[in-house]
């Protein structure tokens, strides 16, 4: 298998990796109807918001560097980092509303915070 290959197929495995092991934690036996949940933007001193802002950073990061590494152009490696990382905060925040804990888009707009972060980094 060519890094390329092995890069690509080892992306989609961390991302749908993290939505298995969400599904099995926080979410296996919750089904609820989708609702939402608008948190203080400080609940708990903020380490909720500053997980989902690393979380989303990390994964970009992560990301980008398993594509370069697997020989992707650094501009295709870049979008889609980007691309999977947004699709991926928002999978978790839809695993959510479907949950107790309920869609929160506070929570969104950190994950897309540390996407942000991330993609400025690169910049």
């Amino acid at each position: 298998m060519s890094r390329h290959t092995a890069a690509t197929v080892a992306s989609f495995g961390l991302v749908g990796g993290t939505l298995a092991y969400s599904a099995g934690v926080w979410w296996v036996n919750d089904y609820r109807p989708f609702h939402y949940y608008e948190s203080p933007w400080i609940e708990g001193l903020g380490v909720d918001k500053i997980g989902h802002l690393y979380t989303s950073w990390a994964m970009f990061r992560s990301l980008h560097e398993l594509l370069l590494w697997g020989d992707h152009s650094p501009e295709s490696s870049f979008w889609w980092a980007a691309g999977v990382s947004a699709i991926h905060g928002l999978a978790i925040e839809v695993g959510d509303g479907f949950s107790e804990y309920g869609f929160d888009y506070h929570d969104l707009v950190f994950n897309y915070a540390g996407l942000a972060y991330g993609m400025a980094q690169e910049k």
